[in-house]
């Protein structure tokens, strides 16, 4: 689909993290709230990934996730559309001897550029949600994926549609967003010989609540009540695990 200003929607999102790159982490992960949740999402990926062998991050972004399995994997390719997003990654990398078993690629999620069954780990975080139509996006990362291998993402809460209309964190500059929901990720997945093997989920409340409401009052709301709340396991966010079939 094409928008009137000529960017289809595989390109939107490409030029809205080119503009934000160099402010990503700090908009999202600057705060209180907003470190936490990195260090949970951080931690359900590394438990998710327990495993060595080679591993793929569409959608890296600022190459969070492919940092920190790295040290847990034989090879870590780190991919994403947005040249700027790759820049920053790589900058970030050369500070951290982990970063530096990653190779960072730019490329589109929906045509990657490797053989078939190359990787036993695939991970898309925070991808899935910039585009309407996610099967191109599945069915390449089930063609990379090995017999047996792992496919992680993940699924915003069932009312985030309705509830983004009313309460959004203001310092976020978020690139268009689509709410697809686990029965629609569960047909996509199934159309590509993935079944969903384990659900993950976290934060006890919308992130937009904690930030706004929560984050900035220490006293009233110290960290380690942030902590709880975003750490429990039956919360809002959902990270899928699926498992590549024959």
């Amino acid at each position: 689909m094409e928008s009137p200003t000529g960017l289809t929607d595989r390109g939107r999102p490409k030029k809205h993290y080119d503009s934000i790159a160099p402010c990503y982490d700090s908009q999202r992960f600057g705060c209180r709230c907003g470190s936490i949740i990195n260090d949970v999402e951080l931690s359900i990926v590394r438990e998710l990934v327990a495993q060595n062998g080679n591993v793929l991050d569409v959608g890296t972004g600022t190459g969070r996730f492919a940092t920190i399995l790295a040290s847990a994997s034989t090879t870590t390719v780190a991919l994403d559309s947005s040249r700027q997003m790759i820049s920053i990654s790589v900058a970030k990398g050369e500070q951290s001897e982990r970063s530096r078993q990653v190779s960072y690629l730019v490329g589109d999620g929906a045509s990657l550029p490797f053989s078939s069954r190359s990787f036993d780990a695939v991970i898309s975080v925070k991808l899935l949600s910039h585009f309407s139509e996610i099967d191109p996006f599945i069915s390449e990362m089930s063609r990379v994926l090995k017999t047996g291998g792992r496919l992680i993402t993940d699924v915003p809460y069932p009312l985030a549609e309705l509830y983004q209309r009313f309460v959004r964190n203001p310092s976020i500059q978020s690139s268009e967003d689509h709410f697809h929901t686990i029965p629609e990720i569960e047909r996509v997945f199934k159309k590509h010989s993935i079944e969903i093997s384990r659900r993950v989920m976290y934060s006890a409340l919308p992130l937009s609540v904690v930030h706004l409401t929560l984050c900035p009052h220490t006293t009233l709301f110290p960290t380690r009540l942030l902590h709880r709340l975003l750490r429990a396991k039956v919360g809002f966010l959902t990270f899928l695990e699926g498992i590549k079939g024959s």
